[in-house]
């Protein structure tokens, strides 16, 4: 088939290569003038929060010697050695501005530097991705009489400039904590204003890699999900006493005895700072895992980094004013608060304003389908610590769809699954933007599902003690195409297990 790539980000190339090894004829289109996505735009210094083993294309391994957290810049030179490797056909500065049905498939329309040109397609991938688009900013009071400099992090250019200065960083994201271990050192002072205080994951815990214990499977027995399809998984799950809120809260004191939150060393001012940025909530509320900078909480117990807790109210000539009363002098204010929603301007309605209007992310059904778009894919929109794998096994699940092999329920019925999920994600964590578009630690739950959808196997450890406590890695899935290859055009029904 003729398939359309929108986005060549990580998401993008590992769609497009995985549907080209399957023998379609794709085309990648990117807006901009680089393929990377995220990565093309990264803010200087920023390095992936994930181990590469876990960010890695299935069939593709990272060169050695691998980094364990690759910079933007490695992160960059392997996309591109992909792109060469698979030779895949990728279109700089063509952007998709609409989609149109055309009988059974697409008709995409496409601004390029020689003017519009509309290409005929079967299926459309759209991975644009969720953290390259428009920044949040703040419309204060008193914001254009601030005698500072008001930036965000990708306007920082060179950390240089911080040197000497007070600076004040606002949010709670990687990209807030990024910016605050960097003005460590350089600035007079370094302020971290934020509403609420978000759990950041160790580096380690007990001396094992965090990254790695969030792929085990056991990392799916205890905790509630929208899905328990793996029998053995929910038996152990309903039978043990540590799941459920007794399982939420040891799991949340080992991570705040890891992260330094507690220990009888510290003085009681030392404390007080340390409580601010203590999460209030169970660590199973919180979707987005963020890596915690290796000084940014023994510099909030030195009082290296001054906390606030509260919101921004405005600013004065000199000053954050904030909506405890307080005020902030500094130099220099960084938003750091994050990407507005993906517009997706080029689909058509009515689904670009069914997707538009959910507040916290649209819920597509199994991650990947809007119903009301048949032939239209969302690809990436399950983050996880396995992104670029369960990218791909998205990508075998939708050439499934395409063929004829899945079938999938009715219209009405689709929505209704993800209507079910939508509601689990908000009765059980907290809000963010981008809420819909996360699978997090229940990735497991959701490959069973996916990969038994399309009738390969999800357990990838060779005995049950391996499955319980050994991290699953890209290698776990390194034959994962060919064994879809294998069971191609045997028919299947999409398993009802959202319930």
């Amino acid at each position: 088939m003729r398939i359309a790539v929108i986005g060549s980000g990580v998401s993008g190339i590992a769609s497009a290569k995985t549907l080209a090894r399957l023998g379609h004829a794709v085309t990648i289109y990117e807006r901009s003038g680089s393929i990377g996505g995220v990565w093309a735009v990264a803010y200087p210094g920023v390095h992936l929060q994930n181990l590469s083993e876990l960010y890695s294309f299935t069939d593709f391994p990272w060169p050695a010697p691998r980094p364990d957290y690759p910079s933007a810049t490695q992160i960059m030179a392997y996309l591109q050695s992909a792109v060469r490797h698979f030779g895949l056909d990728v279109r700089l500065n063509h952007e998709v501005t609409a989609l149109t049905r055309n009988g059974s498939g697409w008709d995409v329309e496409v601004a390029t530097p020689e003017g519009t040109k509309r290409d005929s397609v079967d299926a459309v991938m759209v991975a644009i991705g969720n953290f390259t688009g428009e920044k949040q900013q703040l419309d204060l009071p008193g914001r254009d009489s601030f005698a500072g400099d008001i930036v965000t992090e990708h306007e920082i250019g060179d950390y240089a400039r911080l040197d000497g200065k007070r600076v004040a960083v606002v949010g709670f994201g990687k990209s807030a904590v990024d910016m605050i271990s960097f003005a460590l050192g350089r600035a007079s002072e370094v302020h971290h204003i934020f509403r609420e205080a978000r759990w950041l994951i160790p580096r380690k815990v007990f001396g094992m890699s965090s990254s790695r214990m969030s792929t085990n499977r056991m990392s799916t027995v205890y905790g509630d999900s929208w899905a328990h399809p793996d029998p053995e998984v929910q038996k152990a799950y309903a039978k043990d006493p540590l799941t459920g809120e007794k399982g939420a809260k040891i799991e949340s004191y080992i991570l705040r005895l890891a992260n330094g939150l507690r220990g009888p060393r510290y003085g009681g001012k030392a404390r007080a700072r340390l409580a601010m940025v203590d999460p209030s909530y169970p660590v199973s509320r919180q979707f987005r895992g963020t890596l915690a900078p290796d000084n940014y909480y023994p510099g909030i117990a030195s009082g290296a980094i001054t906390p606030h807790r509260s919101a921004l109210k405005g600013f004065s000539e000199s000053a954050l004013l904030l909506a405890d009363g307080k005020t902030v002098p500094c130099d220099i204010a960084v938003l750091s608060l994050g990407y507005k929603r993906p517009a997706m301007a080029f689909l058509p309605e009515p689904a670009r304003s069914t997707i538009a209007a959910a507040p916290d992310g649209a819920q597509f059904y199994r991650h990947i389908v809007e119903p009301q778009l048949p032939g239209v894919f969302f690809i990436g929109y399950s983050h996880n610590p396995l992104h670029v794998p369960t990218t791909e096994m998205a990508s075998l699940w939708a050439d499934a769809v395409l063929r004829g092999d899945l079938q999938l329920p009715a219209v009405d019925d689709m929505a209704q699954s993800a209507e079910r999920v939508a509601a689990w994600k908000r009765k059980h964590t907290n809000f963010e933007p981008s809420r819909g578009y996360f699978v997090s630690t229940h990735l497991h739950n959701y490959l069973d599902v996916l990969l038994g959808d399309i009738g390969l196997r999800s357990r990838r450890k060779k005995n049950s003690f391996g499955e319980a406590m050994q991290g699953y890695a890209a290698a776990d899935y390194a034959t994962i195409i060919a064994e879809y290859e294998a069971v191609r055009g045997t028919p299947r029904t999409a398993m009802a297990f959202d319930t």
